[in-house]
């Protein structure tokens, strides 16, 4: 069995102990129970006994009482561990336990059937429901049971308790101590479990992350070498095209020029330098426009990042990849803000994509554009676990310190109905000076 494989086993054994292993132990209480009980109260029905002798009757009830209220008590319990919604499981054992406590009224006397009978439920009512659910009603169902036993009474008078002996009070008093005893081991198991079933979760849900960052982080670099090299192209024949235009242009005119001072023969030397002089003007204008050319191709950084229709070929490479589904709304915001603002935006998308799924657990992201008047807006939202105390580690910072070279800022927050948000502002004046640079 590898390291990886480890996780997955826990989880099988979690599972068993969360649901069939305290079936199986309820079940075997329930048995011992009734075989304590008809081990010490042999053939109930006894047909050599008259009918007419009012204890015969009232012991034959007391058999009775007991296998009937059992008998649907043990078919409450089972249906509670067969359906599979919180709310019919907690409507199953409800009844069973008020089928117990009948029985057991009707057994004054016998120490071990009361303790495994309710044990029995105790069991169930705890492992069962939900938490916080279940320590709610195993609490009240073990005060209730524990209110019983110390009041035999209550419900009326015994139909039996002339005939065998009845309970002492050390011995009344004992059975709510078993009891809470009984409930307080099962719920330290339960919460013992549901840790060990959190930290099995995180190695798992941290194995799975790590697939899947490696997955992403493959076909990002596979998107990122196709847009370049179409970005690439793209530059490469633009480029050529306006050197095509602008250097052409002047060549075509030295040419013409210089092929006119050749025909003049030296005839007119004062036409011939004004010729040269036009050779000279045209040439330094075809060195001005190389220069810049050559300037706009150094300055070439990430041309992927040319526009924000980038944002929308991520979020088709993440769904794929993480199956989180994200909503886009660009509202009011243009095409492109200049290359390092467009930058800014999507590294800023990429860390949030990153955290939600790697920290918040998320399965849905909203983001939202929004220009103003005065500052470029991005509020990107996910329904994750959010964080009570929001420390930022190294995406964050590295986020912080892209905004600060465009003077934007980020705000980060834990929403009260759960998820984690970023609120990302930069200023317009700020996008309009770099835009203006970039092109």
């Amino acid at each position: 069995m590898t390291t990886k494989d480890l996780p997955q086993r826990q989880k099988v054994i979690i599972r068993f102990m969360r649901l069939p292993l305290p079936g199986i132990i309820s079940a075997l209480l329930l048995m011992y129970a009734c075989i304590n009980f008809a081990h010490i109260h042999p053939n109930p029905f006894d047909k050599a006994v008259s009918l007419s002798n009012i204890n015969t009757l009232n012991r034959q009830s007391f058999f009775v009482t007991f296998y009937v209220f059992i008998g649907f008590g043990t078919v409450f319990l089972l249906l509670s561990y067969m359906l599979r919604r919180q709310i019919y499981r907690i409507l199953m054992i409800i009844p069973s336990f008020v089928c117990i406590v009948l029985a057991v009224y009707a057994v004054p006397d016998f120490f071990t059937i009361k303790i495994y009978l309710y044990s029995a439920w105790i069991i169930t009512a705890v492992m069962l429901p939900e938490i916080p659910l279940n320590m709610i009603i195993g609490f009240a169902g073990t005060c209730t049971a524990a209110f019983f036993l110390l009041f035999p009474n209550v419900l009326g008078i015994d139909i039996i308790s002339h005939i065998i002996k009845t309970d002492t009070k050390i011995e009344r008093y004992t059975y709510p101590v078993y009891l809470f005893g009984i409930l307080i081991l099962t719920a330290s198991l339960r919460y013992a479990m549901e840790k060990w079933n959190e930290s099995v979760d995180t190695v798992l849900h941290l194995n799975t992350i790590m697939t899947k960052m490696s997955i992403l982080n493959h076909k990002l670099q596979k998107a990122a070498k196709k847009w370049r090299e179409d970005a690439a192209e793209e530059e490469r024949l633009r480029i050529s095209r306006d050197m095509h235009d602008s250097l052409g242009y002047v060549f075509t005119n030295i040419i013409a020029l210089m092929d006119g001072a050749v025909s003049s023969n030296g005839e007119n030397w004062k036409q011939l330098q004004e010729i040269c002089q036009i050779v000279r003007d045209q040439a330094k204008n075809g060195l001005t426009e190389t220069r810049k050319t050559l300037h706009a191709i150094r300055n070439i950084k990430e041309p992927f990042f040319r526009s924000i229709d980038t944002v929308y070929q991520l979020k088709k490479i993440f769904e794929e990849v993480t199956g989180i589904h994200i909503v886009i709304e660009t509202g009011n915001i243009k095409q492109n803000y200049g290359l390092t603002v467009n930058t800014v935006l999507v590294r800023a998308l990429q860390e949030a994509f990153t955290n939600s799924v790697r920290h918040g657990r998320s399965t849905h992201i909203e983001i939202q554009f929004w220009e103003f008047p005065d500052y470029l807006s991005l509020t990107i939202t996910d329904n994750g676990i959010g964080s009570k105390k929001i420390v930022k580690g190294i995406g964050l910072a590295g986020m912080e310190e892209r905004l600060t070279k465009v003077g934007g800022s980020l705000k980060t927050l834990s929403p009260a109905e759960g998820g984690f948000r970023l609120i990302i502002t930069i200023p317009l004046s700020q996008t309009e000076d770099i835009h203006a640079n970039n092109t």
